[in-house]
């Protein structure tokens, strides 16, 4: 019996070119909107498993160890060839591979990969079909609150670091940051000991830092953090009474964005 049709299998090459395509797009899109001069040259970091993956089929590939110890390892620094050879897996691709500029460092620009935990063999499934890059999603800039059409924005404003190199760009920059965010195993208490100076920034997260309680006191004192004794009392919060919705399942994540 004749499959009603044939998978057509994901070519490196074809992948890898798709991919320089999509980040020369993303960082040429990004120079529309940010103040920073953006370098030809281009540098990556990667973030895997960025989907929820419960209804994942069959034919479908998953790598949960990409997620497990996650914290202990980070993918920053890296050449577009590397990138490649994290993603393509013997003809199996992630579905969609989000590519944004998230910063720069004076001789490169930052592309961060937001890659599916999904993976596949068929160039039919991937997503973004209707572009000439499929896997790949080509996104802007993150966009500050307070965004006028027209008028550019600096990269800092909303500073997004996963390696000491970033934060480091970040602190020269220091009075531009809004919201500080913070990722992975660089970030220790002997790094935040020598403190944080963002004077204007009003937003901070971590994740998957390695910090204890020195990390915990560079954040006090700091403009963004809440002296001793300001947070109010919590109220309490009940959830029960909430009307009847079809989006109920999401308590479990099972309606998470896939």
């Amino acid at each position: 019996m004749m499959a009603v049709w044939d998978a057509r299998p994901v070519e490196r090459a074809g992948f890898e070119r798709r991919f320089a395509q999509a980040a020369a797009q993303a960082r040429d899109f990004a120079r529309e909107f940010v103040a920073e001069r953006l370098p030809d040259a281009m540098i990556f970091r990667v973030q895997l498993n960025g989907s929820y993956d419960l209804h994942a089929g069959p034919e479908l590939r998953l790598f949960p160890q990409d997620s497990q110890g996650a914290g202990d390892r980070a993918w920053t620094g890296i050449t577009g060839e590397q990138v490649v050879e994290l993603l393509w897996r013997d003809g199996y691709v992630p579905q969609w591979v989000d590519v944004a500029v998230v910063g720069e460092t004076g001789e490169a620009t930052v592309i961060e990969v937001l890659a599916c935990g999904r993976f596949i063999d068929d160039e039919a499934e991937l997503y973004y079909d209707w572009t000439e890059v499929a896997p790949f999603g080509v996104k802007g800039p993150v966009l500050p609150i307070d965004y006028v059409q027209g008028r550019r924005f600096s990269l800092y404003v909303r500073s997004s670091c996963d390696s000491l190199a970033e934060l480091d760009r970040a602190r020269q920059n220091a009075a531009k940051v809004w919201s500080l965010r913070l990722r992975g195993p660089a970030f220790t208490d002997a790094v935040l000991g020598a403190g944080l100076e963002f004077p204007g920034c009003r937003s901070s997260s971590w994740r998957a830092c390695p910090w204890r309680a020195r990390g915990w006191q560079a954040w006090r004192g700091s403009p963004y953090h809440p002296p001793p004794g300001a947070a109010r009392p919590r109220e309490r919060l009940d959830l029960t009474a909430l009307p009847g919705s079809r989006w109920r399942r999401s308590r479990d994540g099972s309606c998470r964005p896939s």
